[in-house]
């Protein structure tokens, strides 16, 4: 956890500034993570609403494509900096709205328009940690990200369980929080800009159709579309479960939807890290994907027994494997694209799938 000292010198500036980025927002994910149980629990959202904050995320897809194109040859940062702080502001709205419509609407913007940031995102990323290090500095800014996220996850789920109406307190401080890691991410100095053009000739149209002349990443990504799609269906689904059949109480749904599976996360990607690192990702997606099979058995087995620590243990399996595929849908593009090519694989990606 603690690498500082042990990374390049050239690397610790990128470094300071996004583990900082990352715990923010780290911190600001935890407490936007309640979002399903306080549009169901507290605002009687129906479920389509819920399945509506569970698609956002794939729905910005759609954006993703105009970004990267206008992101090639141009400075990366402000396509990360500008769609991350416009994200933010629908959930500081969302603390003057009663209503469940409208809360859903609001709260389901912030990950539709922040996905546009994340071809330019995973182009910094690249450009600036070196290739037999990435992985390992990956999962250790994850790690740090993920403890906040479980912390204010858990403080969420008790506020909540004390006066169900903090939510018009608690989104606004998650935008505001999400705001500050944009900022902080934006100090950093990226590295090879002056090969932007370069970059520019190297995207033509020609270069924009390479990943899907490449074979091995055309499989890659179709396992996320597999992988991912069976996840997009279960998360509503779990929510309801979890509000409707079993009644839990913000506090457990805080521990099922985001503390759990974030320990779990956080004990497991460092270690997935160093694997990735030594490793090819297309072997390490297998193992993701057996692993995801093995959480919604788990997921089945407490819907027929109506146990809450089923749903606990499959929550568990979830984040050790979560850890492993959000590695793999951050680095195994720089695995398999050229310098000049990282925003259109991302593209690609992001395009047919969604991280799972």
């Amino acid at each position: 956890m603690f690498i500082y000292h042990n990374l390049p010198l050239s690397v610790r500036p990128t470094y300071h500034h996004n583990l900082r980025s990352a715990i923010v927002g780290g911190a600001a994910y935890g407490l936007y993570g309640m979002a399903g149980v306080v549009s169901r629990k507290v605002l009687d959202a129906p479920g389509w609403q819920i399945a509506l904050l569970a698609a956002a995320p794939v729905a910005g897809s759609a954006l993703c494509m105009f970004w990267a194109k206008l992101s090639v040859g141009r400075p990366k940062m402000p396509f990360v900096l500008y769609p991350s702080l416009i994200a933010r502001l629908p959930l500081i709205a969302a603390g003057f709205v009663k209503s469940a419509i409208g809360f859903t609407l609001l709260v389901s913007l912030a990950p539709f328009i922040w996905s546009a940031a994340q071809p330019a995102f995973a182009s910094i990323q690249r450009s600036n940690y070196p290739a037999e290090r990435r992985g390992h500095i990956t999962g250790t800014l994850s790690v740090w990200s993920l403890m906040a996220a479980s912390a204010t996850a858990f403080i969420a789920g008790r506020l909540l369980d004390y006066q169900a109406s903090m939510y018009l307190v608690i989104f606004p401080i998650s935008g505001l929080l999400g705001m500050m890691s944009a900022l902080r991410f934006a100090r950093i100095k990226v590295r090879g800009e002056r090969h932007l053009n370069e970059e520019a000739v190297a995207s033509n149209s020609k270069g924009a159709l390479a990943p899907f002349k490449d074979l091995r990443f055309m499989v890659f990504m179709l396992s996320f579309m597999l992988a991912g799609s069976a996840n997009l269906m279960a998360m509503p689904v779990l929510t309801i479960f979890l509000t409707d059949d079993l009644n839990v109480n913000f506090a457990q749904a805080s521990v099922a939807l985001s503390v759990l599976p974030q320990a779990a996360t956080l004990i497991g990607m460092p270690l997935w890290g160093k694997v990735l690192d030594r490793n090819n990702p297309v072997a390490l997606r297998l193992i993701a994907n057996v692993g995801f099979a093995i959480v919604f058995f788990l997921f089945y087995v407490a819907a027929l027994r109506g146990s809450l620590n089923f749903v606990y243990a499959a929550r568990c399996v979830e984040g050790a494997i979560m850890g492993l595929a959000s590695l793999l849908w951050t680095l195994g593009i720089m695995y398999f694209a050229p310098r000049s090519h990282v925003a259109i694989y991302m593209l690609s990606l992001i395009h047919i799938s969604e991280p799972t």
